[in-house]
């Protein structure tokens, strides 16, 4: 096999066997009050975030003194599930579908980083379903859409192209967001967090300039949990889950 096949063979073999294993149904790890409730926190993890990270960093106990009508789910969607395109099919079977049989009828999702933008779709893709997501330094789609719209002079002032490739996700996205930006219909309510110096700041402030005031927190910080926390803690003090 010539050199440069055998280079490229590799290179792929690496990049398949990074990807993380899914498995059905999802791994989960549920915190129940003891209050009554009916509403359901669903965490989507970051890009390498362990389930467990909002109980490590105190977030738990914090989300029960502040919302004690929500539960919270910590779903363990790794980038495999974004990878093989199941994140809504498994969110829906193993988290939605049972919450609602429940009867938590209000639903919002919690995400940072890649959770951030898987909370963005799945409440895109299933309108009406989730009354509000946090978004903790989100990651919103890649340069090319974010450089389009700040070029337009915002996401208010932008409207998506008449012709988008079929593989283009990001410019749909972007649109609902817009939508949502203005109060849509099936719309969540929206709530960022998020630090000046995080490396994904250039499109998360195309979204937060689109919001209410009152919807974003932005903070002193990169892309980590020391922001986050703070952020996160920002808004349940202000009442957000109430």
């Amino acid at each position: 096999m010539p050199t440069s096949r055998i280079v490229v063979f590799l290179c792929v073999t690496a990049l398949f066997s990074c990807i993380p294993r899914t498995v059905a149904p999802l791994r989960t790890i549920a915190y129940e009050q003891a209050q009554h409730k009916d509403g359901l926190l669903v965490y989507l993890p970051g890009l390498g975030d362990s389930i467990t990270v909002l109980h490590g960093n105190g977030l738990i106990d914090s989300i029960r003194a502040y919302a004690p009508s929500f539960d919270v789910v910590a779903a363990d969607v790794n980038y495999g599930y974004y990878a093989d395109r199941t994140l809504h099919e498994r969110v829906t079977a193993d988290i939605i579908g049972p919450a609602q049989a429940k009867g938590y009828h209000r639903i919002w999702f919690l995400g940072n980083s890649m959770g951030g933008v898987g909370s963005q779709i799945y409440a895109w893709k299933h309108p009406g379903v989730i009354e509000g997501m946090i978004l903790l330094g989100p990651y919103t789609t890649s340069n090319g859409p974010i450089r389009e719209i700040t070029k337009a002079g915002g996401l208010a002032a932008w409207s998506m192209p008449a012709k988008v490739k079929a593989k283009d996700w990001e410019r749909p996205l972007w649109q609902w967001l817009k939508g949502c930006a203005n109060g849509g219909p099936g719309c969540p309510r929206i709530y960022i967090a998020y630090g000046v110096k995080d490396k994904l700041a250039p499109g998360i402030r195309v979204l937060a300039q689109a919001l209410p005031k009152g919807c974003v927190v932005v903070l002193d910080g990169g892309h980590d949990w020391p922001v986050w926390k703070e952020g996160l803690m920002r808004l349940l003090r202000a009442g957000v889950l109430q």
